[in-house]
């Protein structure tokens, strides 16, 4: 199955950049960045285990860095000057949103 429309149309609907990634850190799809598997990696480990990782170490995609905010078991929140990430869980996946402003 081709995930590649789902990244057009959540970029279609103002995200910057945009990946689909499996909950064991591998990429199923994404946008015009490239975020690195050991980064995929370590944000999966953020949803159970591991968030004080990410309050440490910040939340790193694509080799850039995000400042943490917050995290649960559901969603992981960073920022970076006006824009930021948004990573939400689902059941198989999660979703990776950078957005602008």
């Amino acid at each position: 199955m081709s995930w590649d429309s789902y990244v057009s149309n959540l970029q279609g609907q103002g995200l910057a950049e945009v990946a689909i990634v499996g909950n064991d850190g591998s990429i199923w799809a994404k946008s015009s960045f490239d975020p690195k598997p050991a980064e995929m990696q370590a944000i999966a480990g953020g949803f159970s285990n591991a968030p004080a990782v990410l309050q440490s170490n910040g939340i790193l995609i694509g080799g850039i860095k995000y400042m943490f905010l917050r995290a649960d078991e559901e969603q992981i929140q960073g920022k970076q000057g006006k824009g930021g990430v948004s990573i939400a869980k689902s059941t198989q996946c999660f979703l990776i949103g950078v957005y602008d402003e």
